[in-house]
């Protein structure tokens, strides 16, 4: 089971609607991901890293929200994926999804 964290959030100051964040829906069959916090209409581009990259971009909703799939990977070491948004208006959002044991040096 993989745990969410959020690695680091930057957003304008005094957004409305909060600042940005992003959730994992589902990793299978596709990797789906929701943001919320972006400027209503705003352009944001989406890209998931592990061992390739996989990248989408959508159009926030009047509420700065967005649903977007995109092609599934395989993680990065220690079984890292990294999800960022970037929005036209300047908005961003970042977000690391890890396994839920910390990765740690391989000890003999």
């Amino acid at each position: 089971m993989l745990t969410v964290f959020l690695a680091a959030v930057l957003a304008s100051p005094a957004l409305a609607a909060g600042r940005p964040a992003l959730r994992v829906v589902s990793q299978s069959p596709a990797f789906v991901v929701t943001g919320t916090g972006f400027a209503p209409g705003e352009r944001v581009t989406v890209r998931l890293t592990g061992t390739t990259a996989s990248t989408k971009t959508v159009i926030a909703t009047k509420r700065g929200i967005f649903r977007v799939s995109l092609a599934p990977t395989a993680p990065r070491a220690c079984g890292t994926l990294m999800v960022r948004a970037a929005g036209s208006r300047g908005h961003a959002a970042v977000l690391r999804v890890a396994p839920m044991a910390e990765c740690s040096p391989r000890t003999e």
